[in-house]
């Protein structure tokens, strides 16, 4: 039997409503990543009573506290602590999430998704420029090479030194020597606090600010930096 002839604008149309249904099917999926994330925040609100005195209770909207009960220094010190704690450990998981939509688009741009970097954007409220920096990141530098004590910042400074070239067209830095300014970067400038009720001083390192690692970098290409 003769196959019928099928017109193209049938085709086109046909193709059309396949991608709409791929579109819905991204945005469906979306909307329960986002329910599931909203239930894991109440949950990670929930997990501060594993952090501070059993007598305070948090929410997202702020703390209490038994009534009946009085705090003591030693409650509102570790309470102080715990949701300090907790909080840095938020602002890595804010910072990590750069590096995990950059690998997301990264996979998705291989499996031939072209719009997962506008849809990133759109998500995110980041700007879809910012979106296509987190993909250069996340082909640029391998997991083992990310440092989690610093800023996406950071990164994306040694990543456009990766791009600096002298006047034959060779590098200025090769990979390993932009990695171990990112090790420089962590072990940072020592700092040294002192506890005013008694005078004791505690030394610690603090990684250095993008601006330090920026001056590095170019230092290390010859590069004067611009006059303000």
């Amino acid at each position: 039997p003769v196959e019928p002839v099928v017109e193209a604008p049938v085709v086109e149309a046909k193709l059309e409503v396949v991608n709409q249904k791929e579109g819905e099917k991204m945005v469906l999926a979306c909307m329960k990543g986002a329910a599931a994330g909203e239930a894991l925040t109440t949950d990670a609100i929930a997990n501060f009573k594993y952090l501070i005195p059993k007598k305070f209770h948090t929410s997202a909207t702020g703390l209490t506290m038994d009534e009946g009960t009085e705090p003591t220094r030693a409650d509102i010190g570790q309470a102080i602590s715990g949701l300090n704690r907790f909080y840095e450990g938020v602002d890595r998981v804010k910072g990590s999430l750069i590096w995990n939509i950059g690998d997301l688009c990264a996979i998705a741009e291989v499996a031939g998704i072209d719009d997962a970097v506008e849809q990133a954007a759109e998500s995110t409220g980041k700007a879809k420029h910012t979106i296509q920096q987190a993909v250069h990141l996340a082909k640029f530098f391998p997991k083992e090479r990310r440092r989690v004590e610093l800023e996406a910042t950071h990164h994306m400074e040694v990543y456009n030194y990766s791009k600096k070239k002298d006047e034959e067209g060779k590098r200025y830095l090769t990979d390993d020597k932009l990695f171990g300014f990112l090790d420089k970067a962590v072990k940072g400038e020592k700092i040294v606090d002192v506890i005013a009720a008694t005078g004791e001083q505690i030394e610690h390192w603090k990684p250095v600010p993008c601006s330090t690692l920026r001056k590095w970098l170019q230092e290390a290409c010859g590069i004067k930096p611009k006059e303000k």
